[in-house]
């Protein structure tokens, strides 16, 4: 996806960005820099992943693509400091269609207390990040067998710490069964298991997808 963004595709470019751009911009963030010059280097660092061919050094490496972008952003940075600057918008960026005001809502409601350090809140945001993808696709795969509604009343059921409903009130507002609804949720969450580990296996080595799980699942606790 990386390489077809960097050949021009801007399909791939935008996927990209839904992706790992607010992971890296929470990080910019959270070291001290303001919105604007936050979005100015997240931009720029992607730019540089895109031309520079970074992403392909990590296949190379024993570790997963989350702990990869982590430690070349904070290379980047380290760097941007050195030069005594920050990069402007348009100074040989790619330049990417987002929307700040969006992602600074987003950022303002992170936590805030001194244990959340940049890199827990890095891994926080690259969970929530898979796990609304992960949703996303499941959800897509209801709607186009029709059942977008069942979808909507289970979905409660997914929620990763606990559920906020009963088996017994999901029954009773979709007019069904208590067994029903079990056995329903029981396959959802099969089939929601299913495409989290498919997301995840883009991204780290075929052995360590259940490992990348547990740190995904540690850094929302």
């Amino acid at each position: 996806m990386i390489q077809r963004a960097g050949e021009g595709s801007d399909a791939d470019l935008e996927a990209l960005c839904q992706q790992y751009w607010y992971p890296l911009y929470a990080y910019v963030r959270r070291e001290g820099l303001g919105p604007e010059d936050a979005e100015d280097l997240t931009q720029v660092f992607i730019s540089k992943l895109i031309e520079k061919r970074w992403v392909e050094k990590a296949y190379g490496e024993d570790c997963t693509f989350r702990s990869f972008l982590l430690i070349r952003l904070k290379r980047f940075l380290k760097d941007e400091r050195a030069k005594g600057k920050t990069q402007k918008r348009g100074a040989g960026a790619v330049h990417l269609s987002l929307h700040l005001n969006a992602l600074e809502q987003r950022y303002t409601e992170e936590p805030v207390d001194a244990a959340m350090t940049p890199d827990a809140l890095f891994d926080r945001a690259w969970a929530t990040s898979v796990l609304d993808r992960v949703a996303d696709h499941l959800r897509q795969e209801f709607a186009d067998s029709d059942k977008a509604a069942e979808f909507e009343a289970l979905q409660t059921c997914l929620a990763w710490n606990e559920n906020t409903q009963s088996y017994r009130e999901i029954a009773q507002n979709i007019g069904r069964g208590e067994g029903w609804v079990k056995v329903a949720v029981n396959r959802m969450r099969k089939r929601y298991r299913k495409l989290l580990e498919n997301e995840i296996a883009r991204t780290v080595p075929g052995s360590d997808i259940d490992q990348e799980i547990e740190e995904l699942s540690k850094a929302l606790r």
